[in-house]
């Protein structure tokens, strides 16, 4: 899991506090199987590079580690889930990079529509509000809807 992270010059990307050179370490730790560490690196995330909705250029290139955490992360994979949602939704985030950061979360489309049919029910809630937010095609939506029973995930509460 997370290949290539360390082929990055985060240090060269910046986040909400200045280089990303603390990226890598976050992103490891939120994929830990520990679910106290994994939900401080979590927070830490969300404080560093998707501070109070702004977006950032470490943010772009961290979005496919988030993506991979979001599917086989041993803790938490629906807040990867719905980190990648708000970072794609243009009512949670902004700044000069969103464009960015929401083409890297649609490039995602394809995990994100495999998470609609997760044992997990809370990532399949997360997963609906992603996908929406990434751009997906209705029908993969509708074909979750059809048979999802879990009122959260399914949108409403048949």
């Amino acid at each position: 899991m997370l290949d290539g992270l360390d082929s990055i010059d985060w240090d060269e990307l910046s986040h909400a506090y200045g280089s990303a050179h603390d990226t890598p370490e976050l992103l490891r730790q939120a994929g830990s199987d520990n679910s106290e560490v994994a939900s401080e690196a979590i927070s830490d995330l969300h404080g560093s590079i998707f501070h109070q909705g702004t977006v950032y250029p470490a943010t772009v290139i961290a979005v496919p580690f988030l993506a991979e955490l979001a599917a086989g992360a041993a803790n938490r994979r629906d807040e990867f889930v719905w980190m990648l949602g708000m970072l794609a939704d243009d009512h949670h985030a902004y700044g000069a990079d969103f464009a960015w950061v929401r083409a890297a979360v649609n490039a995602q489309l394809e995990l994100l529509v495999a998470l609609l049919d997760d044992a997990d029910p809370q990532v399949r809630e997360a997963a609906a509000y992603a996908t929406a937010k990434a751009g997906v095609a209705a029908e993969p939506l509708w074909r979750r809807w059809a048979v999802e029973d879990v009122p959260a995930a399914s949108g409403c509460c048949r």
